[in-house]
């Protein structure tokens, strides 16, 4: 389990420091995908072409001058031979190796289109191809193929193939982000789905999906803002992040990435990027509080060196400059609030044989769990023992005033 924290971010005009075609880094200011490497090596793909960013040199791939098979890329990936995989909009994928292009050899079953939304490898060594005519999957075994046909791997059939991104689990659960088939698993033993129909799903379509580090997914819809769904993957709570639930400044999500400290980079169709670390944490960087050159972002990423990127549909690529500082626990005023294994929660910084009662608080508002709490430390044992989801601690002091901040259960 992960403790979810809380960023500390000023957002200063000018902290951005953009790379276009103007200053002469990029074929094109359209940046609709990125990808960095163990060793700081970043790749961005555009509609006109290639950029690798290793150290201060910038290099272009395009069908002029190399192998790559398209110039309009779409999607990135790395094995775990660490060769790049370029997914292109309409001529398929090429392999770069390091020295040289080589085309991805499909074998005996093709590609649902040569159209690639995204490339995913994941732990097995399996890799997973994103169609919006299905979804391809090259095992150790061969080639299995999710669509609407009866032909779909083991009778599994999506009822819209348009497969956007895959996210694969530890436990081998597939998670499929699609665009108006909802969200949808599957393993060896299960195929659900979840849309607005069958379960009231907050939004059918999402651009993006990615797990935090309790194996949650997340969702960047185009319509539905941020989309956390916890727990199982039978039953488990969704909650919708937008304007109307957590006063977003933009319900059209683009894309998203979730970082080691498993705060949530979500770009924006008109607002920039937020960056969400918890209920009711999360900042806005757009034009208007940080000077970014486009509040129109297609992709998003955190570098090895913790250094913030955003790729925009036309103010090209540009890197945050202040630092993100995450620090490990939650506050309280001057009380600390950290996880504990196992599940509970500790207070720490108490006054010194001061007595304290403690409520947890769900959603709705209603109290799920109290108790006394006697300084300086004390754990919350009860917590662990809580369903999934954000809730409200409040600590009262023996003068009857409260101190409250908002957390999300399981840590």
């Amino acid at each position: 389990m992960a403790c979810v924290v809380p960023l500390t971010l000023q957002a200063q005009p000018g902290a951005w420091e953009a790379f276009t075609t103007s200053t002469g880094e990029l074929p094109s200011d359209r940046v609709v995908c990125m990808l960095a490497e163990p060793d700081g090596t970043l790749w961005f793909g555009t509609d006109w072409g290639l950029v690798r960013l290793e150290g201060q040199e910038w290099t272009t791939f395009q069908v002029d001058d190399s192998d790559i098979p398209s110039n309009d890329v779409s999607c990135l990936a790395l094995d775990d031979a660490g060769r790049l995989w370029v997914g292109t909009r309409f001529n398929g994928i090429g392999i770069w190796d390091g020295d040289t292009w080589s085309p991805f050899e499909s074998g005996e079953v093709r590609i649902p289109l040569d159209e690639i939304n995204s490339i995913m490898h994941d732990h097995r060594g399996w890799v997973w191809i994103s169609t919006p005519l299905g979804l391809a999957c090259l095992t150790d075994e061969g080639w299995r193929v999710y669509d609407d046909t009866p032909e779909s791997h083991a009778g599994n059939t999506f009822f819209l193939p348009h497969a956007k991104q895959v996210a694969v689990r530890g436990d081998d659960l597939v998670s499929v982000a699609t665009v108006n088939a909802g969200l949808t698993y599957f393993n060896e033993q299960d195929f659900i789905f979840y849309t607005t129909f069958n379960s009231f799903f907050p939004d059918n379509s999402a651009n993006a999906i990615a797990l935090d580090a309790n194996g949650d997914r997340w969702l960047a819809c185009p319509a539905g803002g941020l989309i956390w769904h916890a727990g199982d993957f039978i039953g488990g709570p969704w909650f919708a992040y937008n304007q109307f639930t957590a006063s977003l400044p933009d319900n059209g999500m683009t894309s998203l990435f979730i970082d080691a400290h498993d705060v949530k980079l979500v770009g924006t169709e008109t607002a920039g990027v937020l960056l969400f670390s918890s209920v009711n944490d999360w900042y806005t960087l757009d034009s208007a509080n940080s000077g970014l050159p486009d509040d129109h972002v297609l992709s998003v990423l955190r570098a090895p060196d913790g250094t913030l990127w955003a790729g925009m549909a036309s103010g090209g690529v540009a890197r945050y400059a202040i630092e993100l500082a995450v620090p490990n626990v939650r506050r309280i005023g001057q009380v600390n609030v950290q996880r504990m294994i196992g599940g509970g929660i500790r207070v720490e910084g108490l006054q010194h044989d001061a007595r304290y009662r403690w409520a947890l608080y769900d959603p709705l508002g209603r109290s799920v769990a109290t108790g006394t709490l006697v300084g300086p430390a004390a754990t919350l044992t009860r917590a662990g023992e809580l369903p999934a989801g954000a809730y409200t601690l409040a600590l009262t002091d023996a003068v009857g005033i409260p101190s409250v901040c908002r957390i999300v259960l399981p840590w």
